[in-house]
């Protein structure tokens, strides 16, 4: 040992103990993550949108390609026709379905919100959806009721 110890060095010396024991004593096991689930549309929809897929693919490798673009746009136009058709049929699906139980976990599905943050109220009361205008008006309420640090550290 020397006689000279700096902070580092004992930083240092503290670490590589810290990594030896992690690495001796803590099980390493792989977490099985779950991949999202993925949807089974239609044949023609997975048409859709590998067609999709593939103008992409062309637009990004031909940029300045107008007419590349065009068809772009009209393949994610198809797709999201498409998918608004498969939509609508599911939902008459569980209509005609009669079943109230169906009726209602289809309806439970549509009212929950994945983003995680739902609809807010501005101070207007309008509601407000859009993400930018969530994140623009929790800024807005963070920002009212936060105080300014005076820099004095007090220790009760």
């Amino acid at each position: 040992m020397s006689a000279n110890l700096t902070v580092d060095s004992i930083w240092t010396s503290f670490i590589s103990i810290l990594c030896e024991a992690f690495d001796e004593f803590v099980p390493i096991r792989r977490s099985s993550l779950k991949k999202p689930k993925k949807r089974n549309y239609r044949r023609k929809i997975q048409r859709a949108f590998s067609r999709k897929a593939s103008m992409w693919r062309l637009c990004k490798s031909q940029p300045s390609n107008s007419e590349l673009k065009g068809r772009y746009r009209l393949a994610q136009a198809n797709c999201r026709r498409l998918l608004r058709e498969n939509e609508l049929q599911l939902e008459k699906k569980v209509l005609e379905s009669g079943n109230t139980g169906t009726f209602y976990k289809y309806v439970n599905k549509k009212l929950s919100c994945s983003s995680g943050i739902g609809s807010l109220i501005d101070n207007n009361g309008n509601t407000v959806v859009n993400n930018e205008s969530k994140a623009s008006l929790l800024n807005q309420y963070f920002a009212s009721v936060c105080i300014q640090d005076n820099g004095k550290h007090n220790i009760t």
